[in-house]
């Protein structure tokens, strides 16, 4: 009884989260099936309220569109004979001008409302997927999430139309609810700014990902003169990496990583999901990788993927280092 009472905790933060974020709430944001029924609701009676609409502005547009060609026949026709426009011409065509503004408006109030459908739909989809995240956690951190981090999660999850990408939005803001400040306002503007294809490449350079509990970025193990290894047995693309450069989640400058035997006679590194222990020896003083660093909105993001390091990518670092006079070993 008591694991369930600490289950409600995170869902209730969640709950106040989204609250703050969209106002009144619904079961639809909490529940992927209730969000597909309401959306085919919405659909049925938007469809109702136009078709409504078409019928009644079809006539107002026929004899719209007739008063407007006599009037510009009559109006040529005064321009030929050289005489000016008359006061009631004048008005009629005021009118007309009106009328069309009218119709501008109407058009624009559907596709206001079909835009307003969309955005919700976004938002419901990724507060579902928020939801399944967080049922499995069983507390989260009493710190509040800031209003400007909300405000601005919702505004840019509303554009967030493919559900691969839905769901990283979800696993965010699932994220954020159980440790604030994880994601900055930052990476929420450059993820939103990813396309599926720019996705999935960071998704396969996350694999190649080291971490430790030194430097507060993740690295790639990169030597650019091995570029056709890499790309033939790892699969680890340099034009990838450039990539990644341009949208702002891997650093552009050239790095090396170093752990000094003074400091680190033994140190562990996380390569996907393998644990290296790095045996640092006192001839060599310090174990030096060539690397490629993930930007802080990088190294963020790489904790919502499951990452799988390649074999030969692991035994390539053990190799490296064992060149370097230093020792290492999988744990």
């Amino acid at each position: 009884m008591e694991s369930n009472l600490h289950k409600i905790v995170p869902v209730e933060k969640l709950i106040d989260v989204i609250q703050q974020g969209v106002g009144r709430l619904t079961k639809s944001y909490f529940t992927k099936k209730d969000i597909e029924n309401e959306l085919y609701k919405q659909r049925k009676l938007n469809e109702i309220e136009l078709e409504k609409l078409s019928t009644t502005k079809l006539i107002e547009n026929q004899q719209l569109e007739d008063k407007i060609r006599r009037i510009a026949n009559l109006r040529n026709e005064l321009s030929l004979n050289g005489n000016y426009e008359s006061e009631g011409l004048k008005l009629q065509l005021n009118e007309i001008t009106e009328n069309s503004t009218l119709l501008i408006d109407n058009r624009a109030t559907e596709r206001i409302a079909y835009k307003n459908i969309i955005e919700q739909e976004n938002v419901e989809n990724i507060t579902s997927f928020a939801t399944k995240e967080i049922l499995s956690t069983e507390s989260v951190s009493g710190e509040k999430i800031s209003k400007d981090w909300i405000y601005k999660f919702f505004k840019l999850a509303e554009q967030v139309s493919e559900e691969e990408m839905q769901i990283i939005w979800g696993k965010i803001l699932a994220g954020e609810v159980k440790k604030p400040n994880s994601f900055s306002i930052r990476t929420l503007e450059i993820l939103s700014s990813l396309t599926q294809n720019d996705a999935l490449i960071f998704s396969k350079l996350a694999n190649f990902a080291i971490s430790d509990n030194i430097y507060p970025i993740a690295y790639i193990f990169h030597k650019k003169h091995m570029d056709e290894f890499n790309k033939n047995e790892l699969g680890l693309i340099y034009s990838d990496i450039m990539i990644m450069e341009d949208i702002g989640l891997i650093s552009t400058s050239k790095s090396f990583i170093s752990y000094k035997y003074q400091e680190y006679k033994r140190t562990e590194i996380i390569v996907g999901n393998n644990r290296l222990e790095i045996e640092i020896r006192e001839q060599a003083k310090e174990q030096r990788f060539p690397a490629k660093g993930f930007t802080r909105t990088g190294t963020e993001l790489l904790r919502l993927i499951d990452k799988t390091a390649s074999n030969e990518y692991i035994e390539n670092i053990i190799s490296y280092v064992g060149r370097c006079g230093n020792k290492c070993r999988k744990i």
